[in-house]
């Protein structure tokens, strides 16, 4: 395959990744609490490093991907260690989920394995 053709599918060495991620956090929040809590999340943890989140939930469960913001490219270690270290801090989410990286394009989303972890 040529390679205008794999950088157009994104394919071979323009393969792109990212890594779904999921948090949870007390139902005892008021409406106002938790939303506070996903601005910080979608601020600190992710804006503020360059990437971008899509996904959503309900109640207290919220589950999403994780990309670079605006840009080709796959996120990195250093992106995902980002968004853990902010669950660690973060006093309100009771406990979270980040996978491998997943290939954003072609990946199979659903047959990742995920490992909960409590705080």
């Amino acid at each position: 395959m040529k390679k205008r053709v794999r950088k157009k599918k994104r394919l071979g060495e323009f393969q792109e990744f990212g890594f779904k991620t999921g948090f949870c956090f007390s139902d005892q929040l008021s409406v106002e609490s938790r939303n506070n809590l996903l601005n910080r999340f979608i601020e600190i943890a992710i804006e503020k490093n360059g990437l971008q989140f899509g996904g959503g939930g309900g109640g207290n469960e919220w589950h999403g991907f994780v990309t670079l913001d605006n840009s080709r490219g796959s996120t990195l270690v250093k992106h995902r260690q980002a968004v853990e270290i902010w669950f660690i801090l973060e006093s309100e989410i009771s406990e979270y989920y980040l996978t491998d990286m997943i290939d954003a394009w072609y990946g199979d989303l659903d047959d990742v394995e995920i490992v909960w972890v409590g705080k």
